[in-house]
């Protein structure tokens, strides 16, 4: 299971639709689409219901939201600690100045 296709999995969720999903991540609805059918063959079960208003969960579309949604928080929170991490100074600063300019 890919992170990234359960990031997508839960966008769109909370669009409701996979069209607003794909414009909104940047990929063509079609292959997000594609991601999210491997992704319901790989767990063996339906997670969305497709209809002419959007899409509706699944029993094991809910089950997979309540699970998944924790692991895509909990790793955006890493990758943004990481950053952070990456990006911070530490450690001791010296410098020195000539006698004639301290006073």
């Amino acid at each position: 299971m890919d992170l990234d296709v359960l990031r997508c999995f839960r966008r769109i969720v909370e669009l409701g639709s996979l069209s607003r999903a794909a414009s909104e991540l940047g990929i063509s609805q079609p292959a997000l689409t594609r991601q999210i059918k491997q992704l319901e063959h790989a767990l063996k079960s339906e997670l969305l219901v497709r209809n002419s208003r959007g899409v509706q969960l699944t029993e094991a579309g809910e089950f997979l939201l309540s699970r998944a949604g924790p692991l895509v928080d909990q790793a955006e929170l890493i990758g943004e600690e990481l950053s952070a991490w990456r990006g911070s100074l530490s450690g001791a600063v010296a410098f020195c100045m000539p006698a004639s300019l301290h006073r």
